[in-house]
């Protein structure tokens, strides 16, 4: 009898040893990691938040499971506690694995000065999805546990996966491009961006295409994923617009006067506050004309400053040019005769 007792003593000690040792070992994680610096603060809150969802309950089932294995009992019950054990250990698993998806999703769109209702249901959509994927395999590894043929039920999966994945590929696609742009960011809503001949303003970011609203005022649907496979143009961190133009001079100007040219060009350029020069070069011979190749800068991203400032250095090089009897080319053809 004593004996007897004395396991249940031994037992009991064991059990509240795990137990409590189990939550002091989580306090003294989180307060530790509290105190961590990291570059990346986004896997620190992650780690807590994680840790911090282990309630005691959890401890009591996993004291107990392994309280029960150092107690001596017969060989199928032991088989029973270890498997018992064995599925308390990939719930948890698969638990945390949503856990830690979806915490890193969350972290993915907090701060961010675009985020809206779509951005939302794209996360939680492809959430909704991956939760049931590690779901499906902690279920399959749980049944194999328990000694049930699963091989059969995979090759059923497999072949229904299969043809789910052929009937929506062009939809999945789409879809996980769209969490591509949300997550990477290569533009937001609000940004002006040119995809091959098109460009516009990003409106709105769906599950499967994108919005923009064209110059020309009409909208622009696009396939997120044809949009990924694209080369995308963003004009939102531009701070200034490259202007080249191509200045053509009659064949007849003399040589003095062309160089000269660059020298008048950079002045009326540099007396622009909104502009400034780089260069101007006579770099080719044309068949009808000498031909200079002007570089300036236009120091603002707005197209319509852009315009306005462009315009006024077309219009005083055109004076400058005017009062140095200084002849622009155009097309000809000049033909000598002689006797």
């Amino acid at each position: 009898m004593n004996t007897e007792w004395n396991k249940i003593i031994i037992s009991v000690i064991i059990f509240f040893v795990i137990y409590y040792g189990l939550y002091v070992l989580q306090q003294q994680f989180l307060a530790r990691i509290k105190k961590i610096h990291f570059a990346n603060p986004v896997w620190k809150n992650i780690a807590i938040d994680v840790v911090g969802k282990f309630k005691k309950v959890s401890f009591f089932i996993f004291a107990l499971l392994i309280t029960l294995l150092t107690v001596e009992m017969q060989p199928h019950w032991q088989v029973i506690v270890q498997r018992c054990m064995k599925v308390v250990i990939l719930f948890h698993l698969g638990q945390l694995s949503v856990l830690v998806l979806k915490m890193w999703l969350k972290q993915q769109l907090s701060g961010s000065p675009s985020e809206d209702q779509n951005k939302i249901t794209t996360i939680n959509l492809i959430a909704l999805i991956s939760q049931f994927i590690i779901y499906s395999l902690i279920f399959l590894l749980i049944l194999n546990n328990l000694g049930v043929d699963i091989t059969a039920l995979i090759a059923g999966l497999g072949v229904g996966g299969v043809a789910i994945a052929l009937a929506v590929q062009n939809i999945l696609s789409d879809l996980f491009s769209s969490l591509t742009i949300i997550l990477d960011k290569p533009f937001i809503v609000g940004d002006n961006i040119r995809v091959g001949e098109f460009d516009g303003l990003v409106e709105k970011i769906g599950l499967k295409t994108t919005r923009l609203k064209s110059v020309s005022g009409e909208h622009l649907v696009i396939g997120n994923s044809d949009l990924l496979q694209s080369r995308i143009r963003n004009f939102k961190h531009m701070n200034e617009r490259r202007v080249l133009h191509n200045l053509t001079i009659v064949y007849q100007t003399p040589a003095d006067i062309l160089e000269k040219i660059p020298t008048w060009v950079e002045e009326i350029i540099s007396q622009n506050p909104l502009t400034h020069f780089e260069r101007c070069h006579l770099l080719r011979f044309l068949d009808s004309a000498l031909d200079f190749e002007l570089v300036y800068w236009v120091k603002s991203s707005d197209f319509l400053l852009y315009a306005e400032a462009s315009q006024k250095v077309n219009l005083a090089i055109i004076r400058k040019f005017a009062l140095e009897k200084v002849e622009f080319a155009y097309p000809t053809t000049t033909i000598y005769t002689g006797k």
